[in-house]
């Protein structure tokens, strides 16, 4: 069995694992995560690892519509899909990234 293929897209400039700082004292500010992944189960580990190893916020979807409606309230600094969702797949979320000037960059 071939092991699943992801693609990891981010903002230009920003490493996937770098810390942000706050304005004011120093604090640190977790990067959020957009997740998007058709297994319950995966979706599950992959939102842990993201969580614990990296102290990221993990914003979980099953599906291409749920993820683009999140883009509409929240801007992640990274975004994790997998490439073969039912209906809408993992290409054409990325084809709408690329097509959405808000969110091609």
């Amino acid at each position: 069995m071939t092991p699943k293929r992801t693609i990891v897209l981010r903002r230009r400039g920003q490493g996937a694992a770098s810390e942000a700082r706050g304005e004011e004292g120093g604090e640190r500010r977790t990067h959020t995560v957009l997740c998007v992944e058709d297994s319950p189960i995966h979706l599950k580990l992959i939102g842990r690892q993201l969580e614990h190893a990296l102290g990221c916020r993990v914003l979980p979807t099953e599906d291409v519509e749920t993820a683009v409606g999140i883009l509409l309230r929240e801007r992640p600094d990274l975004i994790v899909t997998d490439l073969m969702l039912p209906d809408l797949d993992g290409m054409d979320l990325i084809a709408i990234l690329q097509a959405t000037k808000d969110w091609r960059d």
